[in-house]
């Protein structure tokens, strides 16, 4: 759960907990792609490394290609 904390100052109880929905949310998530489509082989399951971290950067990278957003200054 610390993995998908957010670092916030507000002290608004209904924003800091659609935080910890999203974070929960986030953690099944990954739980579930892990369960149903990574671990999957014929003679059992195998644990497959994919850190929340990866899938997190993963999310990131998707999000800013899709909306445009980008860190790089052409000049």
């Amino acid at each position: 759960m610390n993995q998908a904390r957010t670092h916030t100052t507000t002290k608004k109880p209904v924003l800091r907990l659609l935080y910890i929905g999203l974070g929960l949310l986030l953690i099944n998530i990954l739980i579930y792609i892990q369960w149903t489509h990574l671990s999957t082989r014929q003679g059992g399951r195998q644990k497959v490394i994919w850190t929340f971290k990866t899938m997190l950067k993963q999310i990131n990278r998707t999000t800013e290609e899709k909306l445009g957003f980008y860190n790089k200054i052409t000049i």
